[in-house]
């Protein structure tokens, strides 16, 4: 053994005359920083187990666009090595080494490390509600059930919608954005069956629309990966495929998540009166009320472009040009209208959207527009529609302007069926909140799943809707 090998642990900075033999076990796509700089990110392994975060930049990543290949080992001596920025370190070790031309790099036979060994905690795609506050990211293994067209967003973003599964078998959205889109999307797209295996590092949640999973800057993908479980995944996959093949999915320009993953605290949940009217800025809040709509007049749906999902005046009953695809298309018909949210202390008015509103009233943009005619609601729909049912519910406020007159306006992102705890009667006093089980009310349930699924998903910002807010009279 030569004299100057060493591990990743005993590398410092400033140190020269080093050697480290060690696996490439994360090899990211080339990105690009706003400075217009490109860099390219991997993680080295060594026979320890020790991890090491390296970098590669501009020109030196096409010199070396054939070395450092995924799960291939390499003998590398007198790499740059700095300290990593904090908000940019990966792990517990502080320093990266940066790799460039110059670098010595030669590929070995001898595997330095057994992929099967390295220690993964991945994270079950129904609980990731657990992790909405996680800021170092996690890691996720799942198939690939269904690769989203891009879309452009009005800034100009590109993004897709992939439908994901795992072990857990709850149908899942991954969104990738711009540079994700273009690159781990492109190769999604491609993957062979049945059951591609994906692996993913140091992702995060995205609460936008419900619970998605979603890209960080550090995250990376690999695509059937040789590591035990993902072997274990496709095996389950495999012995399960009619049952997921029969699993309800969403459309294929799909906004769908897991429903539901997060079990609100019982000091989350605020009473009506208690939501603000007033905020600077978008807030959400847990309230436990009955939902029904109660004007019976207001336009239940509207068409959206099925490319891009921009609301749209266009004909139903034929494709027309839309102003943001740049193509015919053909409109798809949307649900969003207003219901109550009411509970013992006041009731507010708030916008539902088509994957709630689906689930919390047994409806569809379709079946609501089969039975509305000549303005008249029919009796089914009625009935769907105006019962007293309760949820636990995650409302957010947010300010919407018109006419320069500031409004606070509400809307439905989250519902599940109510949970048994239940606040006090001191809990009216704000800071003081005391909780008691209760059994839960004896209500009628709306089934939380529906066989049909909406055709589209929905812009939120397109029919911004009024919002009315009152207080119940003390008997």
């Amino acid at each position: 053994m030569a004299d100057n090998l060493c591990m990743i642990k005993s590398v410092k900075e400033r140190m020269t005359n080093w050697t480290v033999q060690a696996m490439v076990i994360e090899r990211g796509y080339p990105r690009v920083t706003s400075g217009d700089q490109t860099y390219q990110k991997l993680v080295l392994i060594d026979s320890e187990g020790t991890q090491i975060q390296c970098t590669i930049w501009n020109a030196d990543i096409q010199v070396l666009e054939d070395t450092l290949e995924l799960y291939h080992s390499y003998s590398i001596s007198n790499a740059k090595v700095d300290m990593t920025p904090p908000d940019f370190q990966l792990f517990d070790n502080p320093l990266q080494w940066t790799l460039s031309c110059r670098t010595p790099i030669e590929e070995i036979s001898d595997a330095v490390y057994d992929i099967r060994y390295v220690k993964y905690q991945f994270v079950p795609l129904q609980d990731l509600g657990e992790y909405v506050h996680n800021n170092r990211g996690f890691d996720v293994l799942f198939t690939v059930l269904h690769v989203g067209t891009k879309r452009t967003t009005k800034d100009n973003s590109t993004i897709q919608n992939i439908i994901i599964i795992d072990a857990s078998n709850v149908p899942t959205t991954l969104v990738l954005w711009d540079q994700f889109a273009e690159h781990e999307g492109e190769i999604m797209g491609t993957l062979e069956g049945p059951f591609p295996i994906v692996q993913a590092t140091r992702m995060k949640v995205s609460t936008f629309q419900g619970f998605q999973l979603a890209t960080k800057g550090s995250s990376t993908f690999s695509f059937n990966p040789p590591i035990p479980a993902a072997k274990k995944l496709r095996a389950w996959c495999m012995a399960n495929a009619k049952a997921i093949h029969k699993l309800p999915m969403p459309e294929r320009n799909m906004n769908v998540t897991p429903l539901r993953n997060e079990t609100p605290n019982k000091k989350e949940f605020k009473h009506v009166n208690q939501l603000p009217t007033i905020v600077d800025k978008q807030e959400f809040h847990w309230v436990q009320a009955i939902c029904k709509v109660v004007d019976l007049t207001q336009q239940f749906w509207y068409l959206t472009c099925s490319k891009c999902n921009h609301a749209t005046n266009a004909m139903s009953d034929g494709p027309f040009w839309c102003n943001h695809c740049k193509q015919r298309v053909s409109p798809v018909a949307n649900l969003k209208f207003n219901v109550e949210l009411s509970d013992q202390t006041g009731s507010i008015v708030a916008t539902v959207f088509p994957r709630d509103a689906e689930g919390m009233f047994g409806i569809t943009a379709e079946y609501m527009k089969e039975n509305i005619k000549q303005g008249e609601l029919s009796a089914s729909a009625i009935e769907k529609l105006c019962q007293d049912v309760e949820y636990d519910v995650r409302v957010k406020a947010y300010n919407y302007t018109k006419y320069r007159l500031p409004k606070c306006l509400y809307s439905i992102h989250q519902y599940d069926l109510p949970s048994k705890t239940k606040r006090g009667k001191t809990a009216e006093n704000a800071g003081g909140s005391t909780s008691k089980i209760e059994k839960p009310r004896k209500k009628a349930r709306r089934q939380l799943f529906l066989n049909e699924q909406s055709n589209a998903s929905t812009n939120e910002d397109d029919l911004p809707l009024a919002v009315a807010f009152r207080t119940k009279k003390k008997e």
